[in-house]
């Protein structure tokens, strides 16, 4: 039953956390390609155009950017444990109608 759903289910939840990663990375990534100088288009109220400080806001977008990517990542995850509650819960009740006995029973329980 577990090989059923993780077969039905690994491509999607799979593809999504890469996916969330990798378009994160591009993301970071832009402005090596792009005419901007970072991740995002934010103006500060400081100048931003000397070294130190435009090394250190390309730092602070890309580590944000990977922490919002996380999160969502996060929200997966749980998802993922849902599916698999919902899996066990499902061998759980194959396990319920094959107890013949007391000690079928017994058994169920320890497992």
């Amino acid at each position: 039953i577990l090989q059923k759903y993780i077969s039905k289910c690994v491509i999607f939840y799979g593809g999504s956390l890469i996916n969330v990663y990798l378009f994160t990375i591009i993301f970071i990534c832009g402005p090596v390609t792009l005419n901007q100088p970072f991740p995002t288009m934010a103006e500060y109220p400081f100048d931003v155009s000397y070294q130190p400080m435009k090394t250190i806001v390309y730092a602070h977008q890309s580590i944000c950017a990977l922490q919002a990517a996380s999160h969502i990542c996060i929200n997966i995850f749980t998802s993922l444990l849902l599916w698999f509650t919902s899996a066990r819960f499902e061998l759980l009740t194959e396990n319920l109608r094959a107890i013949r006995n007391i000690y079928d029973l017994m058994k169920c329980i320890q497992e």
